[in-house]
Order: C-alpha cells, then sequence, then structure tokens
C-alpha cells in the first residue's frame, strides 16, 4: 500500500480453547496484540483453566496445556489496557475469562 498504513480497530475477539494451547510467553504476546486492535470498549472472551499449570495435553490436538492462570491473566491483561470483568465456570468445568479494553 504505497506508504500507507492500514489501522484495523475491531469490537470483540473470542478465543475458545486456544489460549491454553500456546506457550506462557505466546500466551502474553497474543494477548497485547488483541489490546493493539480492539477498539476503546472492545471484549475479549477466551477460555483457559482458572488454576495455574501444566496439563495433559488435550485430547484433541494432543498439544500440551498450559495456564497462566487467573491472577497472572488479570496481570497480563491488566497491563496491555483491559480490564478483566468477569469470569465464569460452567458445568463442564470450563472457565470462561470476560475482559474489556479501557
Amino acid at each position: 500500500m504505497s506508504g500507507h498504513q492500514l489501522w484495523l480497530t475491531i469490537d470483540g475477539v473470542v478465543a475458545w480453547g486456544l489460549f491454553f494451547l500456546l506457550d506462557a510467553e505466546v500466551q502474553r504476546r497474543l494477548i497485547k496484540k488483541i489490546a493493539g486492535v480492539l477498539q476503546s470498549g472492545g471484549r475479549l472472551l477466551f477460555t483457559a483453566p482458572n488454576e495455574s499449570g501444566s496439563f495433559p495435553p488435550d485430547v484433541m490436538t494432543g498439544r500440551p496445556q498450559f495456564s497462566l492462570g487467573y491472577e497472572e491473566y488479570r496481570k497480563a491483561l491488566e497491563s496491555e489496557g483491559m480490564s478483566l470483568v468477569g469470569t465464569h465456570r460452567d458445568e463442564g468445568e470450563n472457565h470462561y475469562y470476560f475482559a474489556q479494553k479501557m
């Protein structure tokens, strides 16, 4: 694009069953990239275990699982100008994080 830069902002991102299949540093970089494209007030929904640590490989992908855990996700979001506005655990023990860009 001959010297022009394209700026993209979006209203929301859903990352279902993804974050915890990435290394810890990749998860933090992903949060940064998402925060970079979310418009003010934009929302992020992602799933990851509430507890921190490693878990057995994912049955669908065979990839190792790693969760930063609630407190580290909260800190990572806040460091990128986002607020953790809520969480939810469903009957299948899936944990949801709801964040919003400030």
